[in-house]
Formats: structure tokens, sequence, C-alpha cells
């Protein structure tokens, strides 16, 4: 199993051109200051040198900064894991609506992909119902022009059926 291990504490330097922050290290140490950052001395330099916790930058930088994390590829990966450490988070940049309605996408997008592994066309079209008329129906209206399918389609309003059953009412009406 993969982990990824975000930095916690950066200086200003390694700020330099992320987005949300200046871009020059000194007007990050000001902005910094302003906003009054988590920071912890930094030893080994010249002078005195700062360290900024993440938890303590601008919201953007810190998506930047985990977006950089998740594209560095750790030693041992599993594709399939990185995929799905990549998806959750892009996830995390939407809203519950729109997390919701990817995930349908997705939901269908799988069923759909794995599907025909699993049982073939004709079996998956029956498990849901779709007979093999109402296929070659289907079939006959989709080489149509739009305009002429919803001639057809507008014949078949208010009866128990809201589309043509079989394959010969479609050409009986082209």
């Amino acid at each position: 199993m993969m982990s990824f291990e975000i930095k916690e504490w950066f200086n200003a330097k390694e700020l330099e051109g992320m987005p949300g922050v200046p871009k020059l290290a000194t007007n990050i140490t000001r902005k910094a200051v302003a906003e009054d950052w988590v920071k912890r001395q930094r030893h080994g330099g010249k002078g005195v040198a700062y360290e900024y916790h993440i938890n303590s930058l601008p919201e953007e930088t810190r998506r930047a900064i985990k977006g950089a994390s998740l594209s560095d590829k750790p030693v041992h990966t599993s594709i399939a894991h990185t995929v799905d450490e990549r998806l959750i988070y892009a996830m995390s940049f939407l809203t519950p609506d729109e997390q919701a309605a990817a995930v349908e996408i997705i939901r269908v997008a799988g069923i759909k992909g794995l599907m025909p592994t699993i049982v073939s066309k004709d079996k998956a079209l029956e498990a849901l119902g779709i007979t093999v008329e109402q296929q070659k129906t289907l079939q006959t209206l989709q080489a149509l022009p739009p305009e002429k399918v919803r001639e057809i389609l507008s014949q078949y309003e208010g009866k128990e059926h809201n589309f043509p059953v079989r394959e010969n009412d479609v050409k009986k009406a082209v």
C-alpha cells in the first residue's frame, strides 16, 4: 500500500512561485508576519530563518503543495492506487453536489466498462428489460435525422408507450 507524506514545514524560498503567495521570498516573509503564520526557526543557515507550517499557508498554496506531492511518484507505486490518490485529490476541489455528480458519472462509466467482461451486450440489455426488437427499433431511429425522429415519436405521445415498439412501426412512419 502506498502513502504520500506531505512535508509540513516550508521556508520562504521553497514557497517562491507557488500560487497564493508573493513571488519573492522577502515578500513571502512579510506576508507571513502580517498574517501571523505558525513558524519555527530553521537551524543550520546563516542568520535567522523561519519555516512556516503548511496549515498556516493560504488555501491555494496548500492545494498546490498537495498536488505537487501527489505528482511525485513514490518508489513502489501501484498504478491503480496512484489513480485513486489523484482522484481523491481532484474531488477535494468540488462542491458536494459536484462530487455526487462525479461519483455517478464514474459509477456508470465503470459499470459500462466492466459489463462486457462480465456478460455479453445482449444479456446485459435483456437484464435491463430491453428486447431484441426494441434494440433494432433504436438502431433504426438512430440512423434517422433528428427532425424525423421527433416526428415519429410525436405520433406515440399519449399512448401506453411513448416510443415505437417495433422496427416495422418506424419503417412505416418513414
